[in-house]
């Protein structure tokens, strides 16, 4: 699963559907860095946390809001679940699905900051090679993220 709609060499790709990502952070790092309203003044000095240096969902959000993508602080949390919980743990703001803000959100544990949210359209790639097995699997895949996605 990616978010490349070119094939890789020898590939086939199929869109699955879009995971949309919103800008969260706790109520206590609302309250600490953006007491005044979140602007591109204080999202310049509010800590980031991105999951990689290829990840460019926050530096596309931080456009968007007028802001400049270099100057925040960041921390890396490359994995999926330990990015989140550094999001409830309030060591910056961060895009979080939501499937993954769902629940944290309820609960009051992370809020959304103003801002619209980030889609992200996501692709199945496999190898162009035929096999009953394979096949199966691709249908299963497929299958099961169109359900769980958002459609394209």
């Amino acid at each position: 699963m990616t978010s490349q709609s070119v094939a890789v060499a020898g590939c086939t790709v199929t869109l699955l559907g879009v995971m949309t990502y919103r800008a969260c952070a706790t109520p206590d790092f609302v309250r600490r860095w953006f007491e005044g309203g979140v602007s591109a003044e204080t999202l310049a000095a509010a800590p980031v946390i991105e999951y990689d240096r290829r990840d460019d969902l926050q530096s596309r959000w931080l456009r968007a809001q007028g802001a400049a993508v270099g100057t925040p602080p960041r921390t890396y949390v490359p994995g999926s679940h330990d990015f989140a919980a550094a999001v409830r743990a309030g060591l910056g703001w961060g895009m979080l699905p939501l499937v993954q803000a769902g629940e944290p959100l309820a609960a009051g544990d992370v809020v959304f900051l103003p801002g619209a949210a980030v889609p992200v359209p996501l692709f199945w790639q496999q190898w162009d090679l035929r096999s009953p097995l394979l096949d199966r699997v691709a249908h299963i895949v497929v299958d099961e993220a169109r359900q769980a996605l958002d459609p394209a």
